[in-house]
């Protein structure tokens, strides 16, 4: 078998290179726009969504599956928690998310706000028990009318929901920033040795 000419190994390397410049201009305009990364790396939304909109069902679900992973993944020790789980697993029991490759009729509903609420004091609560203290992901309207708001939320709302950042590390000292604050308020911290956090887990 002859082996690929040098033309093409050239245009080759430059799909590749092209390819890669593309993924770092996604994740520089992420970066850019000061939502948090998770967002874009575990697919909870599109960043061309209008805040405006109003919100879907499917979308409320896909974004709270990926806050989940994320949650697990790295807010120790609580992590996402059992009432987010127990949510999830109503969906399924109640055939009412089938997946992300499954179009399900319900997945075009609208959300009201109230049902936005309940999720939000639960991804609340689980911040607050990690020791999280940034202001994001926390919004004032949550405990406003908590069981009975029928007007339909949108978009940003959800965003606002879940606006929390658990992997910055502004030093690069392998902890991430919402740990050193709720841990170490007052103090700069410098890993060295044997560094108290890993991802998911303090050890």
């Amino acid at each position: 078998m002859p082996l690929p000419s040098l033309g093409y190994r050239r245009r080759r390397s430059l799909r590749a290179l092209l390819a890669a410049a593309a993924t770092f201009l996604c994740l520089a305009a992420v970066a850019h726009s000061g939502q948090p990364e998770w967002w874009t790396r575990l697919g909870a939304i599109n960043s061309d969504a209008n805040e405006k909109s109003p919100l879907t069902q499917g979308q409320l679900r896909q974004f709270t599956f990926a806050a989940i992973t994320e949650m697990d993944a790295d807010l120790a020790p609580v992590r996402s928690g059992t009432a987010l789980y127990d949510l999830t697993q109503s969906w399924f029991a109640n055939n009412r998310y089938l997946g992300p490759d499954v179009t399900d009729p319900s997945d075009l509903q609208v959300v009201n706000l109230a049902s936005l609420k309940k999720i939000g004091r639960i991804v609340r609560t689980q911040l607050q028990a990690a020791g999280y203290t940034g202001t994001s992901g926390i919004p004032a309207w949550l405990d406003k009318d908590p069981t009975a708001d029928p007007r339909p939320a949108t978009v940003g709302q959800l965003k606002a929901i879940f606006d929390f950042d658990l992997t910055t590390d502004t030093s690069g000292n392998g902890l991430p920033d919402w740990w050193k604050k709720a841990n170490f308020p007052n103090q700069t911290i410098t890993a060295k040795g044997i560094i108290p956090w890993s991802r998911g887990r303090v050890t």
